[in-house]
């Protein structure tokens, strides 16, 4: 059963509030990247159990609500797009949008490592608004 794309709009302001210099800014921007390509990975697979566990427990939940589907189906029936190329990584603190050719990912730092927050990203207004096909609700 093919179930149609549910776009959100995300704004990148309310996940990237302002660039934040550290030491460990490498780091995160290479474990962000990793969750990002991680949950492709998983999803390219069909391995719906997998992607959803690189998913962020309120982006599972807003999933599940908006496709009325267990996640490790409803992660499947989007239409998410492959990343492509890495274009740029902006890091915030605990958040980072993970710009690829193909998808702009949107991922925070948790207690269990970071998790993507948003998925299937396109751009909608100039640098601001994204409409995406996996958000938290």
């Amino acid at each position: 059963m093919k179930v149609r794309p549910v776009p959100v709009v995300v704004t990148a302001v309310a996940l990237l509030t302002s660039l934040v210099g550290c030491s460990d800014a490498a780091e995160r921007r290479e474990a962000a990247t990793e969750a990002a390509r991680a949950f492709h990975a998983a999803v390219a697979q069909r391995n719906g159990a997998r992607a959803c566990a690189w998913l962020a427990r309120e982006t599972v939940a807003g999933l599940e609500k908006a496709v009325k589907l267990p996640c490790a189906r409803a992660v499947l029936t989007q239409d998410v797009a492959r990343l492509g190329k890495l274009r740029e990584v902006r890091v915030a603190g605990d958040q980072a949008q993970v710009a690829f050719t193909g998808d702009t990912v949107f991922v925070g730092r948790y207690e269990t490592g970071w998790k993507v927050v948003a998925a299937g990203c396109r751009p909608r207004n100039k640098g601001q608004s994204y409409e995406c096909l996996i958000a938290r609700g």
